[in-house]
């Protein structure tokens, strides 16, 4: 039981401070998107973020949480999403929605949960961009949500997506946080090489150094990889300023 608590203990305190030190920032409202924790099963870790957060009168508001909780709120984004979207995204989502009851109605469950995921991910990528209260987001990887599908660029857009939206909330120094499963090397890999090589395309006005990135894992027996890609980012640092 003590190593499980020492195993996240690292992570869930520096990921605790530092939004409590952009108090001023984001004016005691924090927004916990929760995306894929009936997935990856790190919901006592969120929990336990939460209750800290509120204790500390912080407004926590959670649009996005599993299956189970928190109906009304993605009912709610769902529909002012096919209302205020374009025309392509409310018929892209529609045709995700008619796919989804399809597989509703021959049973098939597991088709059934990609395809929601996949709704889910489009909306959240859409509230990102339109919704002012998103001060700050704590998003699950979706690389090890959606690993057995052949939709695999499909996830990397929106991924990205969201990555750049983190950064278009404001105009001064982010600090992108990105939880992947350690067991899939893809996830931080990618994510480091787009920051890397699409820098001036995908963060306008802001110089690389301008943009830190520090991606964790839920394993402790990987931290050398970690280290490594913490690594590899303050080296392009280096080489571009």
């Amino acid at each position: 039981m003590q190593e499980e608590e020492n195993k996240y203990s690292y992570k869930y305190e520096t990921i605790k401070d530092y939004i409590i030190k952009k108090k001023d920032t984001y004016n005691d409202k924090i927004l916990i998107e929760l995306l894929g924790n009936f997935a990856s099963g790190k919901t006592t870790f969120m929990n336990k973020l939460e209750k800290d957060l509120i204790s500390g009168g912080y407004k926590v508001d959670k649009t996005i949480n599993s299956f189970s909780r928190g109906y009304i709120a993605k009912y709610k984004l769902l529909l002012n999403f096919i209302i205020y979207s374009s025309f392509k995204n409310k018929i892209l989502v529609i045709i995700f929605i008619m796919i989804y009851f399809y597989h509703f109605i021959r049973r098939k469950s597991i088709h059934r949960i990609y395809t929601l995921l996949l709704i889910k991910y489009i909306i959240f990528t859409w509230d990102m961009i339109n919704n002012s209260k998103n001060d700050f987001v704590i998003s699950e990887g979706i690389y090890h949500i959606l690993p057995s599908l052949n939709i695999l660029k499909i996830s990397n857009f929106l991924y990205k997506k969201i990555i750049i939206n983190l950064n278009s909330i404001s105009n001064q120094t982010n600090t992108i946080y990105i939880y992947c499963d350690s067991t899939k090397d893809q996830c931080l890999t990618n994510t480091i090489k787009d920051m890397n090589t699409n820098r001036n395309k995908r963060f306008p006005g802001l110089t690389f150094s301008q943009i830190k990135s520090i991606v964790y894992s839920y394993e402790s027996n990987n931290q050398f990889l970690i280290k490594k890609m913490r690594s590899k980012i303050l080296n392009y640092n280096a080489n571009v300023n």
